[in-house]
């Protein structure tokens, strides 16, 4: 029995963990810029893109292969959470403003120690 309560806790754990993603990165968008040209992250965390700007924005992400992952509009002060799972390297751009543009590097998650039970 204590087993299975022991599981249940950690399957309801993980699950909460799995859910609710890391926000490893902030980037902000005002005055026609991203505030960086790069950021690196781990796959399954989040970069957060913030509209700081005057004017609406339109992020999309684009990965290696070229498909585009469009956010939709943010209205100035709008935010928006992305989560990449993928390793590899991203080009983010603003739809509305081609110009405006970044790179976001997703590393892999390294591995963990190996758990053995006897």
């Amino acid at each position: 029995m204590k087993n299975f309560a022991l599981a249940a806790v950690l399957t309801a754990v993980s699950t909460i963990f799995a859910v609710v993603p890391c926000v490893a990165a902030e980037v902000a968008l005002q005055h026609h810029t991203f505030d960086v040209e790069n950021t690196t992250i781990k796959a399954g965390e989040s970069v957060t893109f913030t509209n700081n700007g005057d004017t609406a924005a339109n992020i999309q992400v684009v990965d290696a292969h070229g498909n585009i992952d469009d956010k939709g509009l943010q209205k100035p002060g709008d935010g928006i959470q992305e989560t990449l799972m993928t390793p590899g390297e991203y080009k983010v751009r603003d739809a509305l403003h081609p110009k405006i543009a970044m790179r976001v590097i997703v590393q892999p998650q390294p591995k963990g120690p190996t758990v053995t039970s006897r």
